[in-house]
């Protein structure tokens, strides 16, 4: 692994071990992965949003596996316990399946991709927007009031 520091920000360039997962795939031989230890976003997090990414674009396709805790851990320089967390939010999150014995896998389908996906922006959206308005002095109490206002004003009512 080689660790190169860019203006605070930490770029972990790393190969993975290919694996054949019971000729469904094998894991893409390198990758490469943006981690930054002073965003406010946790790294477990970074590594969820970098794995997503991959998944959507293609890179990691249904039935490729993903590398042991242990060895993205050692690949990425984090403790082990964050990549136990990153894969149980993709877990959570339908992306990926733990096959007993066989690891990690990506298991979510064409359909569950764009549903996700439309959820993981409404989500980045949410997050910017209460980022924003926390510059502005505002807690985040007030942001929803105001999408509860906002709600109640714009939805038709029933007569």
């Amino acid at each position: 692994m080689v660790a190169l520091r860019v203006q605070g920000r930490v770029f972990f360039w790393f190969e993975l071990h290919e694996v054949i997962v019971g000729g469904e795939g094998e894991a893409r031989s390198d990758d490469f992965i943006d981690l930054d230890a002073a965003d406010r976003v946790p790294l477990y997090r970074q590594i969820v949003d970098a794995v997503w990414e991959r998944v959507v674009s293609g890179d990691l396709e249904t039935g490729r596996r993903l590398p042991t805790v242990r060895q993205y851990a050692i690949d990425l320089g984090v403790h082990p316990n964050t990549v136990v967390r990153a894969y149980q939010e993709l877990e959570l999150l339908g992306v990926v399946e733990r096959r007993g014995g066989n690891g990690t896998v990506v298991s979510i389908g064409e359909a569950d991709k764009e549903r996700l996906d439309r959820g993981m922006r409404l989500e980045q959206i949410c997050q910017d927007a209460v980022e924003r308005a926390r510059t502005l002095g505002f807690s985040i109490d007030d942001v929803l009031d105001t999408l509860t206002e906002l709600r109640r004003s714009r939805t038709p009512r029933s007569q």
